[in-house]
């Protein structure tokens, strides 16, 4: 939904909404993990772990599970190829162990394969919630916000140039002239519009770019941004790479790729 289509709100309104949704947010999440808890406790138990331990057993399997789901909303698709299988898996071992623990009868044993499953939830979702943790660690930010008036870029893109205006004013006396008038046979240029960044100027060039050369596991917005970065703040390759967690070799072959783009296109580099 675009923002023109939402309901318009006062101050009030708005902050009440995200009040509520926060309250709504914690009292389910914690009925929700409560019950499941219990539930998956009762799982352990009946998996052969030993009572005083079977706490650790649901802590796991939803401790891995609430990082899967961070993973999902704030990762991108390179990260999401990781995190959406834990999720998956999580939730399926959760849903199944709530579906036993209210069909068998209680204090009755887990039939074997699951007795199995719960051994092996220990360490295979210990291990994905390290590797899980490294990987939002690892992860590289870089806010897009525009710039403003006042921090514009010393070099900007500028697409098609008008052609100069080489109109000749009219001759006027010299006693009549002013200081201000522009002098006889003085041709006047008209400014060229300027794409700075932040304009979205990089996504369109990343997405030619794109056309142009493959590059694995990179994304557009990554190559907006080393775009951004080389043309706005004329930094070097490695320089480039070591921010965004990518190989200088790639960005120079972005760097190549948009250079020959902008050759190939009425586009100019104005300093």
């Amino acid at each position: 939904m675009s923002t023109d289509d939402r309901m318009p709100l006062t101050p009030w309104a708005a902050n009440l909404i995200r009040v509520s949704a926060a309250l709504l947010a914690i009292g389910v999440g914690y009925a929700a993990i409560r019950l499941s808890f219990t539930t998956l406790w009762d799982i352990a138990t009946r998996g052969h772990v030993p009572p005083d331990q079977a706490w650790l057993w649901p802590g796991a399997l939803d401790g891995a599970t609430v990082l899967a789901t961070l993973g999902v909303v704030v990762g991108g698709k390179r990260e999401k190829r990781f995190f959406w299988p834990v999720l998956a898996g999580g939730l399926l071992i959760s849903i199944v162990a709530n579906d036993l623990h209210a069909i068998l009868p209680p204090g009755e044993e887990l039939p074997v394969v699951w007795r199995a499953v719960v051994g092996a939830v220990a360490p295979i979702f210990g291990a994905l919630t390290i590797h899980g943790f490294t990987i939002l660690i690892g992860m590289k930010w870089h806010p897009r916000a525009e710039r403003q008036q006042g921090s514009r870029p010393t070099s900007s893109v500028v697409a098609d140039r008008p052609a100069p205006n080489t109109a000749i004013a009219p001759s006027i006396d010299a006693g009549q002239a002013t200081p201000s008038s522009p002098a006889p046979n003085e041709s006047t240029a008209l400014p060229a519009p300027a794409i700075h960044v932040g304009d979205g100027k990089f996504d369109a060039l990343a997405g030619k770019v794109l056309g142009v050369i493959t590059v694995k596991d990179v994304e557009p917005d990554d190559v907006s941004e080393v775009l951004r970065l080389s043309y706005d703040l004329n930094m070097a390759n490695r320089e480039i790479g070591r921010q965004l967690n990518m190989g200088h070799h790639t960005v120079g072959k972005i760097v190549d790729a948009s250079a020959a783009v902008l050759r190939d296109e009425p586009i100019a580099v104005a300093s």
